[in-house]
């Protein structure tokens, strides 16, 4: 390739990548736009190593404006990364509840002890393989007081669940059956007379009151494929379909959230990074414990190099996240530990 012809090759990818950038950073806090929308879900690290190889090329061509394109496109891709500057220091204990004496607090229940502190721990699980021992022991020693898995339905799972999960009570649910709470305190189905809501909704009963704890999984679309004679081949990818679903799945858990009264934990695969607007619809209901106490990326998928954030766990006013991080396991998503100290409701 010629020199010429470089410098024309590089200004070209100069201008998509920087017009690319620019819609990127446009869509970071618009509605879904349709297939425009799919830009927010290009891993960060396309946007990061485009911008360096403009820069680079500057250097061998000797041409500024590719590095400033470069430059300005990294800047405006800067929504996708999804990173986390600092965890923020945990705050100081507070007591649940009123302070007098024989008084119950604003859910019914007696004051519990200060600083009380709930553990929760989101994970997909379906791609354990057959080490489902493995899996079983890998979620007790997560040591959490609630458990949101997705993809949990291989029976060999449960019965791990069952092994190392001893005291911990279970319900599975969801419109496709995938999804299981467990925790260490009771728990009771709630059921949604929503056909749009594909999650699971329990109620817990803590020690410092009930708690609603719902389990999510967005969709991701696929067409059939039609075989030879008409008949159905494997199912490919369709992105038109995954926003659509998407942005039912997301007003759903939106609509639900907004009617529970009391405080509400939400975690679950979402599909989806930060920077889309179905998971932006849930900032303004819950508050996101990775951007409140975590540091990094918080990336969870792929597990062995993680380039997505899909994971999360989202908590109401009535808890302070005071600890995120991703956790390594074996399957092909990180699982995410969040520590939650409860709040003291306000008295009436």
């Amino acid at each position: 390739m010629s020199p010429k012809t470089a410098r024309k090759l590089l200004g070209l990818i100069g201008v998509i990548y920087l017009a690319a950038a620019a819609l990127v950073y446009y869509l970071a806090s618009a509605p879904s736009a349709g297939l425009p929308t799919l830009l927010l879900y290009v891993p960060a690290a396309v946007y990061v190593s485009t911008g360096a190889l403009l820069v680079g090329g500057s250097f061998l061509t000797r041409r500024l404006f590719p590095a400033v394109f470069g430059l300005i496109g990294m800047a405006l891709s800067a929504p996708t990364w999804g990173y986390v500057s600092a965890r923020r220091e945990p705050p100081a204990a507070v007591t649940i509840g009123v302070e007098r004496p024989g008084a119950v607090n604003a859910y019914g229940k007696r004051p519990g002890a200060a600083g009380e502190r709930l553990v929760a721990v989101t994970a997909n699980v379906n791609s354990w393989g057959t080490d489902h021992e493995e899996m079983g022991r890998f979620l007790a020693d997560q040591k959490a007081d609630v458990l949101f898995l997705q993809e949990a339905w291989w029976a060999a799972h449960l019965e791990a669940m069952e092994q190392h999960l001893q005291g911990y009570h279970r319900i599975q649910g969801g419109q496709s059956g995938d999804l299981a709470i467990l925790a260490r305190f009771p728990i009771r189905f709630v059921p949604v007379n929503r056909e749009s809501f594909r999650g699971l909704l329990v109620l817990g009963e803590t020690d410092f009151g009930p708690v609603h704890l719902v389990n999510l999984h967005y969709r991701k679309g696929k067409k059939p494929r039609r075989g030879k004679g008409g008949k159905k081949g494997f199912r490919l990818p369709s992105p038109t379909l995954t926003l659509a679903l998407q942005d039912e799945d997301s007003a759903a858990a939106v609509e639900l959230v907004e009617q529970l009264d009391g405080p509400v934990v939400l975690a679950g695969d979402l599909n989806a990074p930060p920077a889309s607007p179905f998971v932006r619809r849930l900032e303004g209901v819950l508050d996101d414990s990775f951007a409140h106490a975590g540091a990094g990326f918080g990336y969870t998928f792929p597990a062995a190099m993680p380039l997505w954030r899909i994971d999360y766990l989202w908590h109401s006013g009535e808890f302070e996240a005071t600890q995120a991080q991703t956790v390594p396991n074996a399957s092909d998503h990180r699982a995410l530990r969040v520590t939650l100290l409860v709040h003291a409701p306000s008295e009436k």
